[in-house]
């Protein structure tokens, strides 16, 4: 989240419809970003119509979301590195958690 996204910039061009994406640093949030999307969709008039969103992301250390997944019931929860059963870290660039409930019935 801090190393990929703040200045990360994008731009994809489709004869009906464009995008325009851009990501900065919440500086006084860590782990925090914002995504401007801007995007350009073709009417039926020839013209483009533009939208724009804006999405805050922000994330936490892995110690944090297992807390919190325990905390709401889970259990063997094990966080892995992107798409393989390895052990995730800090370092890595995608971490899933994988993880239990009982639900009663």
């Amino acid at each position: 989240m801090t190393e990929e996204f703040p200045g990360f910039s994008y731009g994809d061009n489709d004869p009906a419809q464009s995008l325009i994406w851009n990501s900065y640093a919440i500086e006084d949030v860590h782990g925090a970003v914002e995504h401007e999307l801007s995007f350009f969709e073709e009417t039926s008039s020839g013209l483009y119509k533009r939208y724009d969103e804006l999405h805050t992301q922000r994330s936490f250390a892995i110690e944090t979301y297992v807390s919190w997944l325990e905390e709401a019931g889970f259990t063997e929860i094990s966080v892995v590195k992107d798409f393989t059963h390895d052990r995730a870290s800090d370092q890595d660039e995608r971490i899933f958690f994988v993880a239990k409930k009982q639900i009663d019935q």
